[in-house]
């Protein structure tokens, strides 16, 4: 098959194109990731909660209110240790620290 020479310049800027947007992509990446450079313990935390380590602010603080009337050992007979209500208090502090809530 023959190319045409208008046909390649129209193929190698399509090249171009596509290389600049990878470069783009990238830098977003490796600026997503230097932002959020969260540690195993921050991941545990996040399970503790039940949220995503990108959670907003508020998600944060919602997941936290309904963990905690769920886990109080004053509301909960079932969880009345408070290990689990601990944790979920210890996971909570942590995660606002590293947030800066």
């Amino acid at each position: 098959m023959k190319i045409r020479k208008n046909d390649a310049e129209k193929i190698n800027a399509r090249i171009k194109d596509l290389g600049e947007s990878a470069d783009r992509l990238a830098d977003a990446v490796n600026r997503y990731l230097s932002i959020h450079d969260f540690d195993e313990e921050y991941y545990e935390h996040c399970k503790i909660l039940r949220i995503h380590p990108n959670s907003t602010t508020k998600q944060v603080k919602t997941a936290f209110r309904k963990l905690v009337l769920t886990y109080h050992p004053d509301k909960n007979n079932k969880h009345n240790d408070g290990s689990q209500f601990k944790k979920i208090v210890r996971s909570y502090e942590m995660i606002c620290k590293k947030q800066e809530i």
